[in-house]
Formats: structure tokens, sequence, C-alpha cells
């Protein structure tokens, strides 16, 4: 969060993408989790984690929303 840098940007790139192909006023909340291949177990250190809207249209992307966390890394 301090230094701007992208963690673990495959993965969560990978992991995290959802492709929306109906509209409706029916929402559906997801809920998931990830590993954070950076930092050390038990050594916290503050996180942002951002949502983003991409347009498969036009391929314009817009940030929807972002929250801050304390996060540990995983050791291997």
């Amino acid at each position: 969060m301090t230094r701007n840098v992208r963690l673990s940007e495959w993965k969560l790139s990978n992991r995290t993408k959802s492709t929306i192909t109906k509209l409706s006023d029916k929402y559906q909340l997801y809920q998931g989790s990830t590993v954070i291949d950076e930092g050390t177990f038990e050594n916290f250190y503050p996180t942002r984690f951002e949502l983003w809207f991409k347009s498969q249209k036009s391929g314009i992307e817009k940030k929807l929303t972002e929250k801050n966390y304390m996060i540990d890394g995983w050791d291997r």
C-alpha cells in the first residue's frame, strides 16, 4: 500500500477475475480467498485491495472501490 507495488499480480488477477454475462436486478455476493506470496508469516503489513471493472467491449477500466487490510505473507 505504501509503495504501490502489486502483490502476487498473476495469481490475484487470474484467481479473482469474474466475467459478467447477463445483467439483472438479482445480485450475488462472491466470496473467496487467495495466498499472497510476498511477506512472512506473522509479520503484518498494510495492503490495499481494489475492485476494478473492465469493459470487454471498449477495454476501458474503472476502479469501483478499494479497502485496506493488514495482512501477512506466506513462507515457503
